[in-house]
């Protein structure tokens, strides 16, 4: 048995040309995810955490981006894919379910028949056998009264039924691999948490793994064997997720840590937040990413430091804080407690 990952991708970059210049969306990212797993990436809107995923799925065919890198997937080359081979990966290999509910579906077509028409592409099953398949995957994903509904339109079920529709579109193909990129926005607290359980137990259930794209970190902590924080197209930090949130390493994960509300503390008078505002793609500095909003920025952060790994257990960050300094300057921005994880 080959003990190669499930998916590998190595020094991915995404560049796309436009009337202001060149603008790097995905820069130099690596990661690896295996069998059965789940991999957390989390980061502010514009990290290039999407179009890092939609790179993995083929979806970026806008022919002003240039994609450089290696994604091999079962050792698959996929960025040498034609677009007919595509139709062989997406659905029945790799399927994503889209972070807008409320959008993601035809509002023209009825539910039935949009996730009839991805089984009907990639299987051989007859019309009738299609449909009893579609009425079983919308039972499967929580829907009631699956006979009368499946003929119903899109507007006709609530933002969190629509999501569920969108997962069983996505997994109606037994894929491998499921990208759920932040598959609750728009739904309200208690729909999210049904969600996410219902993502993990059907997972579970067709030993899939999972690429979960979020800047939840309580979504993380709860779902994620490892984790990824990016920043401004970069991997900043890397790990499993109790080292990441039992030992954060870069300044910018601490911020993440410490931008989140506790229950278990008491309530502050304001929210913590990081100073600044995330760079503009088109006026990208030399050096560390993060420099420009970190406190603890330095002379030497004007060259970009590596994402090395530097204690031997696979816990990875690119930040030249010496790592004997950073626990009282982490301890400033979150509460000793406020980290504590176990999986």
């Amino acid at each position: 048995m080959s003990n190669s990952p499930l998916l590998e991708v190595v020094d991915l970059r995404v560049e796309f040309e436009t009337e202001s210049g060149p603008v790097t969306a995905v820069d130099g990212v690596s990661f690896v995810v295996d069998d059965g797993s789940v991999l957390g990436i989390v980061g502010e809107s514009g990290s290039g955490k999407s179009v890092t995923m939609m790179s993995v799925m083929g979806l970026i065919t806008d022919p002003n981006a240039r994609i450089t890198g290696s994604i091999q997937y079962r050792g698959q080359d996929l960025l040498a894919l034609q677009r007919d081979e595509w139709r062989g990966i997406r659905g029945t290999e790799i399927a994503m379910i889209f972070q807008d509910p409320m959008t993601s579906m035809n509002p023209v077509y009825r539910v039935g028949w949009q996730i009839a028409e991805q089984i009907s592409a990639h299987t051989a099953l007859s019309r009738k056998d299609v449909r009893l398949r579609v009425l079983e995957l919308m039972q499967q994903v929580g829907i009631p009264d699956a006979e009368q509904r499946i003929d119903d339109f899109p507007h006709q079920f609530s933002g969190g039924q629509r999501q569920r529709l969108m997962i069983a579109m996505a997994l109606s193909c037994r894929p491998r691999l499921l990208i759920a990129d932040e598959p609750t926005t728009a739904l309200d607290v208690t729909i999210q948490a049904q969600i996410l359980e219902l993502i993990q137990t059907l997972a579970a259930e067709t030993e899939a793994s999972v690429v979960l794209i979020t800047h939840d970190l309580g979504v993380v902590a709860e779902m994620a064997d490892t984790v990824q924080v990016m920043y401004d197209g970069r991997i900043v930090e890397a790990g499993t997720t109790a080292t990441i949130f039992n030992d954060p390493r870069h300044p910018y994960t601490w911020g993440l840590l410490g931008s989140m509300p506790r229950v278990d503390r008491p309530r502050p008078e304001r929210l913590t937040t990081i100073p600044g505002a995330p760079p503009s793609p088109h006026d990208r500095q030399p050096g560390c990413v993060f420099a420009p909003r970190c406190v603890h920025h330095q002379p030497a952060c004007d060259v970009s430091p590596p994402l090395i790994e530097r204690t031997g257990d696979g816990h990875l960050d690119a930040c030249i804080l010496p790592l004997d300094e950073r626990a009282p300057l982490r301890a400033a921005v979150i509460s000793p407690t406020g980290a504590e994880h176990e999986r």
